[in-house]
């Protein structure tokens, strides 16, 4: 799903029939977007509409800068798919926000005093100060991408409500809720609406506070917290499940691969870009022969101090190292667990994120391992987050009662 590919035409000159520029058509699973120019200038006779390449003169340098125009729409595609990991992106929706970037980059050209101070800029600036505290390590990166992704998700709001160039000082409760129901319709978690809510909010406070507006819009609103959420989570039997399934031959290569990712992530607690990040320095032995991961959280920093379980030391031995383990993007994880799920008859709905949410699951329930222990392991900054990872089972409450 969400498989990008471009389709390019020469459209020639008004003046010169020889002279044009190339043109593109995004399609995403059968969706066709508008066409966008690529401001790639070419002679009609230097483009091969057949192999979609240019020729002659000046061709790398014209090749060059058509992957560039790919890239940019594939890095808004993986945003975007952060955001509807459920649903095939419309291609009008990355045009929309290449477009909208594209106009804020002339904005930024402006002398300061003609830079129109609208909510999407004051978000630009926002987010470009949360940035500088990260590159002096002060925040994690995952979290400016997290507002880089929720902040193209209310450019597309404004774009859709005919809103473009909203003011800060007009996001009232009033659009607040239309946000909210907006947010709702494109299938958005309650509790994912409240981060929405909370950066918009800190957002307009922000603007406030700089001098950027006179009022604070959202001041007197209240976001309340989203109902805590059944934590998902898969137990011994279910992971034996999928691990018959790669012996048997029912998971493909390319699922038994993504079962191995899953699983090593169930052992280690590790999360995703925690997992794809690992380096051969951070494996560690410990005095008694114990093979450990030491590595800080990519999100808060904190240590993670894991023990590799035998299921754990099998995979990696089965790859080499630890930069031996296979990656994949966590969009393709998100797919292919899910996958693996419906074959071996797992009605559970499983994203990648509930691998660490089993490794925590079979810490506390099954391990026994106390709180603060799991704090550590898991590289929590406190054990106050257990309840959003793990619920206490029956079976951990009569063990604790009668003394098992």
């Amino acid at each position: 799903m969400n498989q990008l590919d471009f389709y390019y035409y020469f459209l020639k000159s008004t003046v010169n029939t020889d002279d044009g520029v190339i043109n593109s058509v995004l399609k995403i699973d059968g969706k066709d977007s508008v066409p966008i120019s690529t401001r790639i200038k070419t002679k009609k006779s230097q483009w091969n509409a057949k192999d979609q390449c240019f020729e002659g003169k000046d061709s790398a340098k014209k090749e060059a800068l058509k992957r560039n125009f790919e890239k940019r729409m594939e890095s808004i595609r993986d945003v975007l798919a952060q955001e509807q990991t459920l649903k095939s992106i419309d291609p009008n929706d990355i045009l929309a926000i290449h477009r909208q970037d594209k106009k804020q980059q002339i904005e930024e050209k402006r002398p300061e005093g003609k830079q129109k101070q609208m909510l999407l800029e004051h978000f630009r600036l926002y987010i470009k100060q949360q940035q500088e505290l990260v590159d002096v390590g002060r925040l994690a990166q995952v979290t400016v991408d997290g507002y880089i992704a929720k902040r193209n998700t209310v450019v597309q709001y404004l774009i859709d409500r005919k809103l473009i160039g909203f003011r800060t000082e007009q996001f009232t409760e009033a659009v607040m809720l239309d946000f909210e129901h907006y947010l709702i319709m494109k299938g958005q978690a309650d509790s994912t609406i409240a981060k929405y809510k909370r950066l918009v909010k800190t957002v307009t406070t922000w603007a406030k506070q700089k001098g950027f507006t006179k009022i604070k819009p959202l001041e007197d609103y209240k976001i309340e917290n989203a109902p805590d959420k059944e934590p998902i989570s898969l137990d011994r039997a279910e992971l034996q499940k999928i691990e018959d399934a790669q012996n048997d031959g029912r998971l493909n290569d390319d699922l038994s691969i993504t079962a191995d990712i899953y699983r090593f992530c169930a052992e280690t607690s590790l999360s995703h870009g925690d997992y794809n990040s690992l380096r051969n320095s951070m494996m560690k032995t410990g005095k008694n022969g114990t093979k450990w991961i030491n590595r800080p959280r990519g999100k808060t920093k904190v240590e993670h101090r894991i023990p590799l379980s035998e299921k754990a030391l099998d995979i990696l031995n089965k790859y080499g190292t630890l930069e031996d383990l296979p990656r994949k993007s966590n969009q393709k994880s998100n797919i292919g667990i899910r996958k693996v799920a419906k074959i071996v008859g797992i009605e559970k709905y499983l994203t990648f994120h509930t691998s660490r949410k089993t490794a925590v699951d079979d810490m506390f329930n099954v391990k026994g391992m106390r709180e603060t222990v799991i704090q550590k392991v898991v590289g929590w900054k406190s054990s106050r987050q257990l309840k959003l990872y793990a619920k206490v089972k029956d079976s951990t409450i009569e063990r604790e009662f009668f003394g098992e």
